[in-house]
């Protein structure tokens, strides 16, 4: 597996208070072990019912939203109020002639002229309907939302999908998403799980002794109840900034669901299926790690950098998730391999829409990208090919030169990919003639053909021409004002491959160890990118003999490829027979 690296072109209080103690009932056995009934292993259904309702009841709901049919008045802030207690941008309800309330809360905020503004119907959050539609519609008779939906809008026990979600998205993109992912079918017989719907919101926010216990009933059985469901659905609300990998009681949902084995999708708004075409047609074609490039996106994504209010809540679900087989590297595996699928669809959507397009430069950049995504993300080199080439063809007939040197270094790296290396070399050659007439001999797109060029070279078996290669990429980088240090410790990367293959151990241990530092401060401690550069310190090692060292580098590379990557990925099988065959050679000399 050791990889030369080529370019990759391209809440009031009170309701923490309600959180903190869903936390806590969930770290603590229940009182009295055994012998549950099916409502004990499911929680009380005074407090929950595991009843979806309709997608036709939930079109509902948003039809009156949206018609400002809601039973009470709400405002949203226009500037901080209340001393700075309540700020700008809070939602409340109006009470009384120039009074507010904030959810949760017993304060009466003053309302003056010009305070508070009408909040939008496309405004609410799941939040704001829980707040401010379904508690006042219950609050008074403490019944279930689902009480109120006529019995044929209500499913049957576990029917349906479990619809994860974060209550401060968006309620109508959620909407949208769900009506998406169940298109043509019949909305009277889909049915959803929301807790805003199928849990006793009035019991749930009434402050009492019994609140703990009422948490507890809600809490209790959650993950054996989500593996009954059909399905589970995350809600995902932003492509590239997604809200619930970021919630720790979202991913305690994904936990449950991953633990019980269950299908995971994901589903995403109007503009979630927007933003594909978006980064398609203005994504960078040489990403950067924040850089808003699908293949990026994929490499990125970790539910381990969620956050929680409760330290406390915090570590209870990172230890559960540890302890989980794969860890994290699981949670992420569910969302990745549906996150995917999902992308290589709407990608190749978006060709097909233009298919017919062949004298359009952006449509032209757009296939580099998406044939890039292809290759990089599922290995699809037969469709990357193809994308590459019409974008060649357009590039050529346009007479654009950079972008038909970008289309011939892209069509490159899927030669290379093929270990079609000759022919790779010159796609790399005639792209770098292009890119050295358009942009100067040091400009660092020069310096990325040069480094794939170099790999071209490595992978024929002729090192010492690579080694002069991969130094005039490090000279250009070394020079480069813009700094490109993933850049450059992609090409030490190459430089100590090449050196290894020669014999100097020393010479690749020392770029390898420079590549390894420069990744870790520009990528972060857990990328992809520092895993492969620790699994090749790891056979550099073992080739030195120093087989203690070598199983703790490769050690720490699988933790990383199953985290990110996941167990299946063959990065981490790689890495697993490293760790594996280390282990036991080590053993033998004991």
């Amino acid at each position: 597996m050791e990889g030369a690296g080529r370019w990759r072109v391209s809440v009031s209080g009170k309701a923490k208070d309600l959180l903190a103690a869903v936390g806590r009932s969930l770290a603590k056995p229940r009182a009295g072990g055994g012998g549950q009934g099916e409502n004990e292993a499911f929680g009380d259904a005074q407090v929950v019912r595991y009843e979806g309702i309709s997608m036709l009841a939930l079109e509902h709901v948003a039809r009156r939203i949206e018609r400002g049919d809601v039973p009470v008045e709400v405002v949203v802030a226009k500037r901080d109020l209340a001393g700075g207690e309540v700020a700008k941008g809070t939602v409340m309800e109006v009470v009384g002639k120039g009074k507010g309330m904030v959810p949760y809360r017993e304060e009466l905020v003053e309302l003056g002229s010009g305070d508070a503004r009408p909040l939008k119907p496309e405004e609410w959050s799941i939040e704001n309907v829980c707040a401010f539609f379904v508690l006042p519609l219950t609050r008074d008779t403490g019944v279930f939302y689902l009480d109120l939906v006529d019995p044929s809008e209500v499913g049957k026990r576990f029917q349906g999908s479990f619809v994860s979600q974060a209550r401060r998205t968006n309620f109508s993109g959620l909407v949208q998403g769900l009506r998406r992912q169940f298109q043509g079918q019949d909305a009277s017989n889909v049915f959803v799980w929301l807790d805003i719907f199928s849990a006793n919101q009035p019991l749930l926010t009434r402050r009492d002794d019994k609140l703990q216990a009422r948490m507890e009933a809600l809490t209790f059985g959650l993950h054996r109840a989500i593996d009954r469901f059909d399905q589970t659905v995350i809600y995902w609300d932003d492509l590239f900034d997604p809200v619930p990998l970021t919630r720790a009681w979202c991913v305690w949902e994904l936990y449950g669901a991953v633990k019980g084995d269950h299908d995971v999708q994901i589903v995403f708004d109007d503009a979630g299926h927007s933003a594909v075409e978006d980064a398609l047609f203005q994504g960078p074609v040489s990403p950067t790690q924040n850089s808003k490039d699908l293949f990026e996106l994929l490499n990125r994504l970790t539910p381990r950098s969620m956050d929680c209010h409760s330290p406390e809540d915090l570590r209870m679900i990172t230890k559960a998730v540890e302890q989980l087989p794969g860890g994290f590297g699981a949670l992420k595996g569910a969302v990745t391999r549906n996150l995917t699928r999902w992308l290589v669809f709407q990608v190749e959507g978006v060709v097909k829409r233009f298919e017919d397009v062949d004298d359009d430069l952006e449509v032209a950049w757009m296939l580099v990208r998406a044939g890039n995504f292809l290759r990089q993300a599922v290995g699809e080199l037969k469709a990357a090919s193809s994308y590459l080439k019409r974008a060649r063809t357009i590039f050529e007939a346009m007479g654009d030169q950079a972008g038909l040197a970008t289309a011939l270094d892209a069509i490159g790296n899927v030669l290379l990919d093929e270990r079609r290396y000759a022919q790779a070399e010159q796609q790399y050659q005639d792209a770098l003639e292009l890119r050295r007439k358009e942009l100067g001999p040091d400009h660092h797109q020069v310096g990325e053909t040069i480094n794939n060029l170099g790999v071209a070279l490595l992978n024929e078996g002729r090192f010492d021409e690579a080694l002069e290669t991969f130094d005039q990429a490090k000279a250009i980088y070394g020079g480069d004002s813009d700094s490109r240090q993933v850049e450059l410790a992609s090409t030490l990367n190459n430089i100590a491959i090449a050196m290894r293959k020669k014999g100097d151990l020393l010479g690749a241990r020392r770029n390898y160890e420079e590549a390894l530092a420069i990744k870790r401060a520009e990528l972060g401690a857990r990328h992809v990118e520092v895993a492969l550069s620790l699994y090749n310190l790891s056979l550099l090692a073992q080739e030195q003999g120093d087989l203690s060292t070598a199983l703790d580098f490769a050690q720490q590379a699988l933790a990383i490829f199953v985290e990110v990557v996941g167990a299946e990925h063959d990065h981490t099988q790689h890495a697993e027979g490293q760790v594996r065959f280390l282990t036991q050679k080590l053993n033998s000399q004991k």
